[in-house]
């Protein structure tokens, strides 16, 4: 909830004996080598973010000779329904990328990945403390972050506040007095688009209930002792509610594609962007 893209490596639960070798024992295959699947989102039209990938892969196969990794790469939503597919058909690859919250628990709840706690016995200290916190009831890890993006960045054009003689506001109540000035001028106030679901699940959500329940609060819920019921919670909750209700999203923002919340910012058709630093 409260990272955007979050992206996540897990193994499957049946998985070819190979990839148990490979992790395991480090046993070769027949031929020396062990051959295993992966499933992983990439635009491979980008031309910083694909050659930053391949050149990972080059360096991990030169360090291990013995593995090579077939890769089969999808973006978009055709990532995400071709995932659900292969899990549904019980056709995973050895290795998955996967998004955080329901895409996540569609794999993990259905007993689909393996516990990878028995491979990282005595390297736990190389991976953040966050990304070692138990995920299942008897303290799984089924997943790790490959990386960690910064959310809940709100973009601001200055032009446009100054055109409209507004200051950036310092308060939550000064955001919301600004939204008439900015609506009479014919422009969205905080540019958002939600089809995808989560630019407002990290974007937002996550943001407001770190801020109004704290990371206590967080640890609970993964304990089950806090509830979605906390008044906390639900004050974060009722501050989406007032943005929405106050007109200050991008008008039809649940039918919105990403990329077009960033659209409307760029091109001057909104006065503030919610969205990430990074992925």
């Amino acid at each position: 909830m409260k990272m955007k893209r979050l992206l996540i490596l897990a193994f499957v639960s049946f998985l070819i004996p190979s990839l148990l070798i490979a992790a395991g024992t480090k046993e070769a295959a027949t031929d020396g080598v062990i051959e295993l699947s992966v499933y992983h989102y990439l635009d491979q039209t980008d031309k910083t973010t694909a050659p930053n990938f391949q050149h990972l892969v080059d360096v991990f196969e030169a360090a291990n000779p013995d593995i090579k990794l077939s890769f089969e790469y999808g973006y978009g939503e055709s990532f995400h329904d071709k995932l659900q597919t292969m899990a549904m058909s019980g056709q995973l690859p050895d290795i998955v990328l996967l998004y955080p919250g329901e895409r996540t628990s569609q794999v993990t709840s259905a007993g689909l990945v393996k516990d990878l706690r028995p491979y990282l016995s005595g390297h736990e200290d190389e991976f953040a403390d966050m990304a070692m916190q138990a995920q299942g009831d008897n303290g799984e890890i089924w997943e790790l972050p490959e990386d960690i993006s910064i959310t809940s960045i709100m973009y601001t054009n200055n032009r446009l506040l100054a055109e409209l003689g507004l200051d950036y506001p310092k308060t939550y109540e000064e955001l919301l007095a600004q939204g008439p000035v900015i609506r009479k001028a014919g422009l969205i106030p905080i540019s958002i688009a939600n089809k995808d679901a989560w630019p407002m699940q990290s974007c937002v959500a996550g943001m407001l209930v770190e801020r109004a329940c704290g990371m206590e609060w967080w640890d609970k819920a993964l304990t089950g002792e806090a509830s979605y019921d906390d008044p906390e919670f639900v004050y974060a909750m009722e501050i989406i509610k007032e943005l929405n209700d106050k007109q200050m999203l991008s008008p039809g923002t649940n039918q919105l594609a990403y990329g077009q919340g960033l659209d409307d910012f760029v091109n001057e058709r909104a006065v503030y962007l919610l969205d990430v630093v990074g992925q």
